[in-house]
């Protein structure tokens, strides 16, 4: 019954605010952003909000995404629309942690000891013993006082909103909500009849000058009107093409191989050991262990007659049930593999094959090690691990100067006004060409469909003026600068390119027009001829009917029943729907307590969105134009 819930929580809660209440990813705080540099886009509180910020948060927005859903597209995660909820996002961190500073408030330690302990919402983060979790902690890429300083941060932010959060006088009663839910999962019974555009296409009659007057219409146009496009110049500075120019001597890859022999270039050594074990509790009681010793002794003095039968040994009487089949074989293992302190310790002090240990003891009762073999335990040849060494050596070569590149790369490129050659002879590299659009196709990726490249290449003083952008990192180690050469502002094509589909369009148009002439038709006669059967529709059970039908059906007047009415669809068709009975929902899909809950909770995220957006505005919140081209790059 809660998947209604999960899969329309949107819908029911409108544009909510998500209000991040444990901020265990956030990416920083209040004071320190003011530090960074870069071209500020925003300010909240007179403090402004950088670009290299706002990338930042994007960023690991699209992280926390990719991780609860893999499949989501890359293209709509990194959209202007999903750059300027980012920015949303940003400002109203900044917004409660401006209000945080403005109100005074602070955590005690002792009050901070006390929520962490009975938290349930970081449970997680919690030990048996009521202590932190530090191995999930370092998990999560965080310090313990990283944690602490984050949690510190969020019981602040609880503080502020705590006046909205907690449950409401108007919300402190079952009845508001109860009529509510009533209201909103009411179900009706109906009976349908579709009116479908693909039946009347054959009615359709169309000219030449009829498609020309059509895809004339302002509307028309808009649907086929193809993004903003430019023929570019551009230059790539690429660390991996720099790998090339890196030159190494074996002297400094043999210095690295004698500073970390033992640490990285040793093979670990391992040891195939075959044990017989006579099983003991570790508590047991003086008879019993006398009498496990006197049985594994004798074992003893019978292998070590006989080294040669320890596996027949081992098969009738060890009582390790997971070696004793395989003759007490425990296979190579290196230290920390043995399970138990006592026979590690005892196989690693047996000098050669075939050596047998004496009695020894451990938790799991009194063993005998027989040593079968050893490997490992010796350096791996200079020559094996060179090509390693010096491709590490490169990489870091390549960091360095990849930094000190950049850095002059950009200052020069963008000097240069609108001239490429001067910077691609100073850096060896290439001019290149291409025509990129705006918004790049579905699917598209690489340097040229990077919004980063994009949005300052179609900015309006670099489509007037076609200088050379400021260099930015596209995508990972690439730094690019391009200018545009031709603009080509966002237009249809001509009709010629495209005249058959519009032809198509305007055809499904007129049917869909005498579709709903003949469904009106059918609304006016109250007949019951071409009904389908009864069926019941709500919200909650949608029957596998378009939303807007079932919200038409939900909004019509119940006053008199039974009632026909029409629902013009456009293109989808039009539905003819007789409204025979409502009924209340359904008990098992809204239980009392579930509708209480929901309530509440819209109710508390509706004061906890206008709240923010209050504070929003005490802190003088100013986008500037730079972070408008977010949305600006989506328009047609």
């Amino acid at each position: 019954m809660f998947d209604f819930f999960r899969a329309n929580i949107r819908w029911l809660m409108g544009s909510l605010l998500v209000l991040l209440v444990i901020a265990f990813v956030a990416p920083q705080g209040y004071t320190s952003f003011m530090d960074q540099a870069g071209t500020g886009v925003a300010s909240v509180d007179g403090n402004r909000i950088t670009q290299a910020e706002w990338d930042a948060e994007h960023s690991q927005q699209v992280q926390r995404i990719r991780q609860q859903n893999p499949e989501a597209d890359a293209k709509e995660l990194d959209s202007p629309e999903s750059r300027k909820a980012s920015l949303d996002n940003l400002i109203q961190q900044r917004a409660l942690a401006a209000a945080i500073q403005h109100q005074h408030l602070e955590v005690s330690p002792e009050r901070l000891l006390s929520m962490f302990r009975r938290d349930p919402q970081i449970a997680a983060f919690r030990t048996s013993e009521g202590g932190l979790n530090k191995v999930l902690i370092a998990q999560s890429g965080m310090t313990a006082a990283d944690f602490e300083r984050r949690y510190a941060q969020d019981m602040q932010r609880r503080q502020v909103l705590a006046p909205v959060l907690a449950p409401s006088m108007a919300a402190s009663s079952s009845q508001p909500s109860t009529l509510a839910f009533d209201a909103l999962f009411q179900q009706r019974e109906v009976r349908l009849q579709r009116f479908e555009p693909k039946d009347f296409v054959g009615e359709v009659k169309l000219t030449d000058a009829d498609v020309e007057a059509y895809y004339k219409q302002a509307d028309t146009q808009k649907k086929w009107q193809r993004a903003e496009s430019a023929k570019i110049e551009y230059l790539v500075l690429d660390a991996e093409s720099m790998k090339a120019g890196v030159k190494l001597t074996e002297a400094e890859a043999r210095e690295v191989y004698d500073r970390d022999l033992k640490k990285r270039f040793m093979l670990v050594e391992e040891r195939n050991t075959a044990q017989i074990l006579v099983k003991l509790a570790e508590k047991a009681k003086a008879d019993e262990e006398s009498a496990a010793r006197a049985k594994i002794e004798a074992i003893l003095a019978e292998v070590k007659k006989a080294p040669n039968r320890f596996g027949d040994v081992a098969r009738e009487r060890s009582e390790d049930e997971d070696s004793a089949s395989r003759g007490g074989d425990m296979d190579f293992a290196g230290r920390g593999g043995f399970g138990a302190k006592a026979v590690e310790d005892a196989a690693f002090a047996l000098k050669a094959a075939g050596d047998i240990s004496p009695v020894v003891r451990s938790e799991f009762g009194f063993h005998i090690v027989m040593l079968k073999g050893v490997r490992g335990g010796v350096a791996r040849p200079f020559e094996d691990v060179r090509a390693e060494i010096e491709d590490e050596l490169r990489a870091v070569a390549v960091r360095k100067l990849f930094a000190k590149q950049s850095q002059d790369f950009s200052e020069f490129v963008f000097a240069q006004g609108a001239a490429m050659k001067p910077t691609a002879e100073k850096f060896g590299l290439q001019v290149q060409t291409a025509t990129v659009s705006r918004t790049p196709a579905s699917g598209t990726s690489g340097l040229l469909a990077s919004p980063k490249l994009l949005e300052p290449l179609f900015a309006a003083e670099s489509v007037r003026g076609k200088q050379n952008i400021q260099a930015v990192e596209a995508l990972p180690n690439q730094m690019v600068s391009a200018r545009i050469v031709e603009y080509q502002p966002a237009t249809a094509p001509p009709l010629a390119e495209v005249r058959e589909p519009v032809r198509a369009q305007l055809q499904l148009v007129r049917a869909a027009a005498y579709a709903k002439k003949a469904g009106e038709k059918r609304v006016a006669d109250a007949g019951d001829a071409g009904l389908g059967e009864p069926r019941w529709v709500s919200r909650a059970q949608s029957d596998g009917l378009p939303r807007a039908v079932v919200e038409a059906i939900l909004k019509a007047s119940a006053a008199k029943l039974p009632t026909t009415l029409g629902h013009d669809a456009g293109e989808a068709g039009y539905w003819v729907v007789r409204l025979q009975r409502v009924d209340k929902p359904k008990a098992d899909l809204v239980p009392p307590a579930m509708a209480v809950q929901q309530y509440n909770q819209t109710w508390s995220q509706w004061e906890a969105t206008a709240y923010v957006e209050a504070l929003k505005q005490s802190s003088k919140v100013k986008i500037k134009a730079v972070a408008a081209t977010a949305t600006a790059a989506s328009a047609p």
